[in-house]
């Protein structure tokens, strides 16, 4: 069946929602919803590490971000997809902010510029991360100013 212009917009739509979906669930530690994003077979593959499978997912990257940082803030920018049939690739830009807390109201915020390189699946009718690649383009530490 061929697609139509309305598919292609919810198609895109939902995409876009994954992107979304995966940044709150960084700044959320939401390994429920890291499952619900990812393919079982997903991939994110950044810098330092490579992640392989929706369950080493859910393991390691809520509990990490919680572990290392006071909070994020990872904000979503430009995010194209293109898409063909049942599988899409993608170019997701991002600013993520990751705050470690330096005592006195104050924290070191380690701000990313990311551009993320994706791959999507469309399996029983939604879409799904089959691989992510981190991109790392430059980076940024300042002191800013928290509240509790």
């Amino acid at each position: 069946m061929a697609s139509t212009i309305a598919d292609t917009r919810k198609d895109k739509h939902e995409l876009h929602q994954l992107a979304l979906r995966y940044a709150r669930a960084c700044d959320t530690h939401d390994a429920a919803e890291f499952a619900a994003i990812f393919t079982e077979d997903g991939e994110i593959v950044s810098p330092a590490h490579t992640m392989t499978g929706r369950q080493q997912i859910v393991d390691i990257v809520p509990t990490k971000l919680k572990e290392f940082y006071l909070r994020t803030m990872h904000l979503v920018h430009n995010d194209m997809v293109w898409i063909d049939g049942d599988t899409a690739r993608g170019e997701t830009y991002c600013i993520a902010h990751h705050l470690t807390r330096q005592g006195d109201g104050k924290a070191s915020d380690y701000i990313m510029a990311i551009t993320y390189a994706n791959r999507f699946r469309k399996i029983d009718g939604r879409w799904y991360f089959e691989h992510r690649r981190l991109n790392l383009n430059w980076t940024q530490t300042q002191i800013v100013d928290i509240t509790d």
